[in-house]
C-alpha cells in the first residue's frame, strides 16, 4: 500500500532535553526513538527556535521565526510576574503551515478529535474514560502540581493502559485507522505527546526504571547568584522552584521521574510503530521525532524553559525517512526546528522557494549539497520581553532585554555552559561579533523592534520592576 508521495509523522514530545535519549545518554532507555536513529538521521546539535511550547511548535510548523510567524511566546508575559493566559499569541493572518502547503499537494492532515493544536491533555473526555474504567476517583489524573509537588517525583496512580501516554497513542492509532478505511492519498500527522513535562508521573513499573543514585545530578555552575539572573530565570525560579538550592539526591530524583515518564513515551511511540509495520506503512512513512523545547531540571539551579541555555534550548531531532537521507547518520552541524519544514518538503519531492524560508533543508546538508550554516539565530518574546541568542559552532550568545543582561557560552571548553564569560576583557572581541551579528539580523529582516541604530533598543522599566525582582528572589532563594 505505497502513495506516491510518502506520508509523514511528526512527534513531539513536550520538555525532551537532548540529553534525554539513548543515543545521547546511554543511562536512558528509549529503543525505539534510537531505533528511529539508527534507522535515519540524528541530528546532535538541534535547537527549538522559541523555548516554549506554541512558538516553538508554530514556528517549526510554518518555517519561520517567531518575528515573522507572530507567535512570540504562549501568551503575554509582563514584567510584573502576570502570566496572561487569557491573551495568547496567534499565527499572523495568511501565514501558511506545513499542513496547508502539503494539502495543495493532496495530503490530508490527520488532526486529532478532541485537543488542542495536536496536543493531549486532561479534559472531561478522559475524566469520563478513566470513571468508565473504574478510575474516577483519581484527582490528579496527569500528576499534582499543588504543594510543590510540579517538578517531584510522583507515580501515576493509573495502570499503563490508562495513563495520559497511552491514551494519546490509542488516539493517535485509531485516527490512522480511520485514514485507511478512507486512503484519499497520503497523511500529515502532527501530535504532541504531553510527557515527559511535568509533572513527573510515570505509571508502574517506569516510576522505579531508574535509580537515582546512578543518574546524573543537575550542572551546577561555579557561583549561584540568582541577584543577577534575567528576568525569566528569576520569575520561574519563584514559582516552579521555591526550593531554593536543590540537595543533589533530588534532583537526582527528579531526573529520575522525568527519565520514566520519557520511557513510557518511547514505549507508545514504539505502539505507533508497530501499527505503520503492520499495515504496510512503515516503508513509505517519514517519522520525525524531536521536542517542542527542553527542561532545565535544576541544570545552572534553574527550572522550566524560557531560557537559551541548551538544557532548555537543544532538543533531539530525527527524521526517518523511506528516501533522501541514508539510515544511521549522526550529525553534530548547529541546526533549527526552522529546517523542518524545508526538509520535508524535499523528501516529499514538493517544489518551493527556498529563499523564503531561513531554514535548510537537512537532506542537502547531509548530502554534502550546501555547507554548514556559521550562525544560528533565536527569539523567545518580544520588545521588554524578549531573549534572544546567536550562535556558532563554538560560542553562544544571549540577550536578555528586559535587565540589558548578556551571557556568552565556549561550547569547546565549557560544553555545560557552567561559567558565563560576558563582559571578560577577553572575550570582548567574540562577543561583540556575535551581537553585531545578531542586530545585523534584525536590520535585514527589517525587524526594528529589538534595535536602535547599532544597538539594542532599551526599553523602559515599570516603576514596579524592582519589587517584582526582590519578591520573585525572595522567593527563589527559599531553602
Amino acid at each position: 500500500m505505497k502513495n506516491r508521495r510518502p506520508n509523514i509523522l511528526i512527534i513531539t514530545a513536550d520538555t525532551l532535553r537532548h540529553d534525554a535519549i539513548g543515543i545521547c545518554n546511554p543511562i536512558v532507555r528509549t529503543p525505539n526513538i534510537d531505533g528511529l536513529a539508527a534507522g535515519g538521521a540524528a541530528f546532535t546539535r538541534a535547537y527549538c527556535a522559541a523555548p516554549e511550547c506554541a512558538p516553538s511548535r508554530a514556528a517549526m510548523l510554518t518555517g519561520l521565526p517567531p518575528h515573522r510567524n507572530g507567535v512570540y511566546a504562549n501568551c503575554r508575559i509582563t514584567l510584573d510576574g502576570t502570566y496572561h493566559a487569557d491573551q495568547p499569541y496567534v499565527l499572523n493572518s495568511g501565514i501558511p503551515t506545513l499542513a496547508d502547503m502539503l494539502a495543495e499537494h493532496g495530503y490530508r492532515d490527520l488532526l486529532l478529535p478532541d485537543t488542542k493544536y495536536n496536543c493531549v491533555v486532561v479534559d472531561e473526555k478522559f475524566r469520563r474514560f478513566l470513571k468508565e474504567h473504574g478510575f474516577g476517583n483519581v484527582h490528579a489524573p496527569w500528576g499534582s502540581d499543588e504543594a510543590g509537588l510540579w517538578y517531584l517525583p510522583q507515580p501515576s496512580p493509573l495502570p499503563q493502559e490508562l495513563h495520559l501516554s497511552h491514551w494519546t497513542a490509542d488516539l493517535v492509532i485509531r485516527r490512522l485507522e480511520s485514514w485507511l478505511q478512507a486512503l484519499p492519498g497520503p497523511f500529515l500527522m502532527e501530535f504532541t505527546f504531553n510527557k515527559p513535562h511535568p509533572p513527573f508521573d510515570p505509571p508502574h513499573p517506569y516510576d522505579v526504571m531508574y535509580n537515582p543514585t546512578q543518574v546524573a545530578p543537575p550542572i551546577k555552575g561555579a557561583n549561584y547568584a540568582p541577584e543577577q539572573w534575567p528576568f525569566y530565570h528569576l520569575w520561574q525560579n519563584s514559582y516552579k522552584a521555591p526550593w531554593g538550592q536543590t540537595p543533589s539526591f533530588i534532583g537526582r530524583m527528579q531526573r529520575a521521574a522525568y527519565y520514566g515518564s520519557l520511557s513510557f513515551v518511547d514505549a507508545q511511540v514504539g505502539r505507533i510503530l508497530e501499527f505503520l509495520a503492520r499495515h504496510g506503512l512503515r516503508d513509505n512513512t517519514i517519522v520525525v521525532v524531536t521536542g517542542d523545547h527542553g527542561c532545565m531540571l535544576g541544570d545552572h539551579y534553574l527550572y522550566g524553559k524560557r531560557s537559551w541555555y541548551d538544557g532548555a534550548s537543544r532538543v533531539p531531532l530525527i527524521i526517518s525517512a523511506p528516501d533522501g537521507l541514508a539510515g544511521g547518520r549522526r550529525n553534530d552541524d548547529i541546526v533549527s526546528h526552522l529546517d523542518v519544514l524545508p526538509t520535508l518538503l524535499d523528501l516529499a519531492g514538493i517544489p518551493y522557494k527556498r529563499a523564503s524560508f531561513p531554514g535548510m533543508s537537512l537532506v542537502d546538508l547531509v548530502n554534502k549539497r550546501a555547507p554548514a550554516r556559521e550562525l544560528l539565530i533565536g527569539q523567545y518574546g518580544e520588545k521588554e520581553m524578549a531573549v534572544y541568542m546567536c550562535m556558532d559552532r563554538r560560542y553562544k550568545y544571549v540577550y536578555a532585554a528586559a535587565d540589558e543582561y548578556e551571557m556568552l557560552f565556549d561550547h569547546v571548553n565549557d560544553p555545560h555552559e557552567s561559567q558565563n564569560l560576558a563582559l571578560a576583557p577577553q572575550n570582548a572581541a567574540t562577543q561583540a561579533h556575535l551581537r553585531e551579528a545578531l542586530i545585523a539580523y534584525f536590520r535585514n529582516q527589517e525587524y526594528v523592534d529589538p534595535i536602535d541604530g547599532n544597538d539594542f533598543r532599551r526599553f523602559p522599566l515599570p516603576p514596579s520592576y524592582a519589587a517584582t525582582r526582590r519578591r520573585c528572589l525572595a522567593t527563589a532563594q527559599q531553602g
